[in-house]
């Protein structure tokens, strides 16, 4: 949008919504919609883009923190998948080549791992998982 501003034209800066803005939406929806889908109390975050101190990031680092890992995680058994990880991106964000790992490793020991690129994507991901029908145990458990 242009707006005239004395003799010149400027365009007014579009605000652009965060990734934490996104994925903090997304957890506040999921506590909110608990009561309709208590599996929503298993969804948790992966904290992997804090900012930290070195002396921080080198104890998380040994502690077993990995880079690429999924912001999201619904240990959820749903349809033949064992859980839901999603990776939360800002819709101009990009997928590192990490990241893209991590969502082809756990796609292929039977995870749903997906982009999201929006908190409402997340939101709609979420529900259409959770909508599926219900992993079966075998009565021998």
């Amino acid at each position: 949008m242009t707006e005239k501003r004395g003799r010149y034209k400027t365009k007014r800066r579009q605000a652009t919504v965060s990734e934490h803005s996104h994925q903090a939406n997304v957890i506040t929806w999921a506590l909110l919609q608990e009561g309709k889908y208590p599996e929503l109390a298993l969804l948790f975050a992966v904290p992997n883009g804090a900012r930290v101190s070195i002396g921080q990031a080198v104890k998380l680092k040994q502690e077993g923190m990995k880079a690429g890992v999924p912001d999201l995680v619904l240990p959820v058994a749903r349809q033949g998948y064992h859980g839901l990880f999603i990776e939360m991106k800002k819709p101009t964000g990009d997928v590192r080549t990490e990241q893209e790992q991590w969502l082809n490793a756990l796609s292929n020991q039977g995870y749903l791992a997906t982009v999201c690129y929006s908190d409402q994507d997340a939101m709609d991901t979420i529900v259409s998982y959770l909508d599926m029908p219900e992993y079966e145990r075998p009565n021998w458990y």
